[in-house]
């Protein structure tokens, strides 16, 4: 029994590493259907409902097909694993080709990487019954920039603002009620 206990942890991490390396690094969606329970609970800092980011949300285990299906072209690499217990923590890089013509533009390349650190717990059986994702968002957004002319966005927004927003708030002055004052009437003394 001390033999299995120890050797979990092990496991464990080869069933994450498999994760990533076939489903999402290899183009093979469909090996969720043995890594992954039929229910999983998953912990998303970006999921709109508040409730679901601090308790997690179950879903079934085809969304993490589908979310495998979507990353097709997708690569990446694993830079470490800790495992202790139920749980395995993984730290890798997640290398996304851009598909569309605009995001190339903003981003300047084909691809971004992104920085992700995992954490799965597994079920008595060995498969990922919880997930904990974190992403590191910020860096997609300053990737999907074109390098260096982000500085200029808020200069650029902000002069684009006063322009539209004087033209509409300029205030109407009456006409004067007969030809204005010369400036050698406006020296005269009475």
């Amino acid at each position: 029994m001390v033999a299995s206990v120890a050797a979990a942890p092990e496991a464990h991490k080869a069933v994450a590493r498999r994760f990533y390396e076939e489903a999402w690094f290899g183009q093979k969606p469909n090996v969720v259907e043995d890594l992954f329970a039929a229910e999983y609970i998953n912990h998303d800092p970006r999921d709109p409902d508040p409730k679901a980011r601090s308790e997690g949300r179950k879903l079934p285990r085809s969304t993490q097909i589908e979310l495998a299906r979507q990353q097709i072209g997708s690569t990446g690499r694993i830079d470490f694993q800790v495992a202790e217990g139920d749980r395995v923590t993984t730290r890798w890089i997640w290398s996304m080709p851009l598909n569309g013509a605009w995001e190339r533009l903003a981003a300047g390349k084909d691809r971004i990487e992104i920085a992700v650190v995992q954490v799965f717990r597994f079920d008595g059986d060995g498969r990922i019954a919880e997930v904990w994702n974190h992403r590191d968002d910020r860096g997609i957004d300053e990737q999907m920039r074109v390098s260096g002319l982000y500085y200029f966005e808020g200069v650029f927004f902000g002069v684009l603002l006063a322009l539209v927003g004087g033209r509409f708030l300029r205030r109407k002055t009456p006409p004067w009620p007969g030809p204005p004052p010369s400036a050698s009437q406006s020296n005269a003394t009475p």
